[in-house]
């Protein structure tokens, strides 16, 4: 299944790059090939990756699963899933405060240039107008 996902992941990258003809086409096949990324990686570190943090390395032999009980088991690889995940919000958290950031500072710099402008444009009008002297 991941096989399968990576290479339409691999598919939508070279529609998107290659074969589009059109914008449209290349921001869909674009948008398919992050979003099957996504999962694929989802599915990595809610799979094989949290059963590795929960310490098997390799698949449990007979002896090694009557160590552990079932529910034992389980137990770790949840808690491998929950840190993981953890550490995935945390991640998501900080890039939504860096992109936050950066629109608050774009917004800044645009607020500045308006304000410069309607000055620019005060001072244009201010001195186009004709003088009038007091008779």
């Amino acid at each position: 299944m991941a096989t399968l996902l990576a290479l339409g992941v691999l598919e939508a990258v070279w529609g998107a790059v290659v074969w589009a003809p059109l914008d449209l086409w290349r921001w869909l096949l674009g948008g398919t090939a992050v979003g099957g990324a996504a999962v694929l990686a989802l599915w990595g570190l809610l799979g094989p990756g949290a059963r590795r943090l929960a310490g098997e390395q390799a698949e449990l032999t007979a002896t090694e699963r009557s160590a552990l009980t079932p529910a034992e088991r389980v137990e770790a690889v949840n808690s491998a899933r929950q840190a993981l995940m953890q550490s995935v919000t945390g991640l998501v958290v900080i890039v939504g405060v860096v992109f936050t950031a950066a629109g608050l500072l774009y917004t800044a710099r645009t607020l500045d240039t308006t304000r410069q402008g309607q000055i620019t444009d005060r001072y244009t009008c201010a001195m186009r107008r004709p003088v009038v002297s007091p008779i």
